[in-house]
């Protein structure tokens, strides 16, 4: 996980470039892995499997889905959308139930939004009709931290040094806690 020192020793990267290039690095490490999209309905199901709480059906599912996901063979990323309806969960401890098997099904991946990701297509769409090169697949710039499934913020604070203030904006944006999407 980068820390502070590491974004003052490359102070030629502004906050954008170290934004896209954390994308492309996590596109890349998971570039191997299929993606398996759950609704809020699958997560809940399978959140109450993890409980031992759910039907034989769904806890045979999260079996296979662990199985397939410590093997690095998937992934179960979510949406910001499906974030926004898992925090509607009625008590604390079934979002935080929810919460870790996110964390652990996801590997700590999620999908950008919609509208980040028709820019995304956009621009390759036009980048291409104009035999203009490509700057990375549009698959491999989809992909963000758990963390930042709602978007990355670039909040500055004036009263810092202007430049340990760029380098502190810089977030990990490749590793989570204690998760890694490896390859």
């Amino acid at each position: 996980m980068s820390d502070i020192s590491e974004h003052l020793r490359s102070p030629g990267v502004d906050f954008a470039e170290h934004v896209h290039g954390s994308h492309v690095a996590l596109g890349k490490e998971i570039a191997n892995k299929r993606a398996i999209y759950l609704d809020t309905k699958f997560w809940i199901l399978l959140r109450n499997a993890n409980r031992n709480e759910g039907t034989i059906a769904s806890k045979e599912l999260l079996a296979q889905l662990r199985q397939a996901v410590d093997a690095t063979r998937i992934f179960c990323p979510i949406s910001p959308a499906v974030f926004m309806e898992l925090l509607r969960q009625d008590s604390m401890a079934s979002r935080l139930a929810t919460a870790d098997l996110i964390d652990h099904l996801s590997k700590g991946c999620t999908i950008i939004n919609t509208e980040e990701r028709i820019r995304i297509e956009i621009e390759d769409f036009i980048r291409c009709m104009a035999e203009l090169p490509r700057s990375q697949a549009p698959k491999t710039l989809v992909w963000r931290k758990l963390d930042y499934v709602l978007g990355v913020q670039n909040i500055s604070d004036p009263m810092f040094d202007p430049e340990k203030d760029l380098r502190s904006r810089k977030p990990s944006l490749i590793t989570y806690g204690h998760h890694r999407c490896e390859t």
